[in-house]
């Protein structure tokens, strides 16, 4: 049958949600209690998570591959031909200029030599930025759910805690690494029938959203 169907009022929160990588300000969010999401505030528990998010991102960035194609997606130079258009820019990043301009060499020709003097775990670490965070949001769904609802469920707990006023980074080298992850599902003690999907770390930026980058129509509609 026809007729109105009320907008959702998490829809307002669209166009303020955002990504952030830098440390956050304090907040309170004792009130907050999804039922998809296991939230981790104590500072031991983020502490620990911390450590184990800049292990796991380190092992990650050591495979070639991979770092390439993440270097690939960065767009660390305003000179950039997609600056704005797609990918992680520098702003989006939270790099200084020549923040931007040391991780292209260290990430690029110079990554093999830093990682053998033992110094990439202090360029790569984040663990400053994921302990500020006013919690840690373990994200869980049923196993055997369409991947097209666990994405529905995401997009609303991150616009749920966007309407709380927080932004959001996610940390997904501790859930695309099995073990990693099954060791967080027993840590966090989620139910065997439950997918720990994403670990996002939440809390009020203490600094404004960059520029969103936006790709031309004609890149998406053919």
């Amino acid at each position: 049958p026809g007729g109105a169907v009320a907008p959702d009022p998490l829809g307002r929160a669209l166009e303020r949600r955002f990504t952030h990588r830098g440390a956050f300000d304090p907040a309170d969010i004792r009130d907050w209690a999804p039922s998809d999401a296991v939230l981790v505030t104590d500072r031991e528990g983020k502490a620990r998570i911390a450590a184990l998010n800049d292990a796991v991102s380190l092992a990650a960035l050591r495979d070639g591959p991979a770092r390439r194609e993440l270097v690939a997606w960065m767009r660390l130079s305003e000179r950039h031909p997609r600056y704005g258009i797609d990918g992680m820019s520098r702003d989006a990043l939270r790099m200084a200029p020549f923040e931007a301009r040391a991780a292209r060499l260290a990430l690029g020709p110079f990554w093999r030599l830093l990682d053998l003097l033992g110094l990439t775990g202090g360029l790569t670490a984040e663990a400053g930025a994921t302990q500020s965070a006013t919690a840690i949001a373990a994200f869980h769904r049923p196993r055997d759910e369409s991947p097209v609802e666990s994405g529905r469920a995401y997009l609303r707990l991150w616009l749920a805690a966007t309407g709380r006023g927080l932004a959001g980074w996610p940390m997904a080298a501790l859930t695309d690494d099995a073990a990693t992850r099954d060791r967080l599902h027993a840590d966090l003690s989620l139910p065997p029938d439950r997918d720990l999907l994403q670990m996002i770390r939440f809390g009020p930026a203490a600094e404004p959203p960059p520029p969103r980058a936006r790709r031309p129509t004609s890149e998406i509609i053919v």
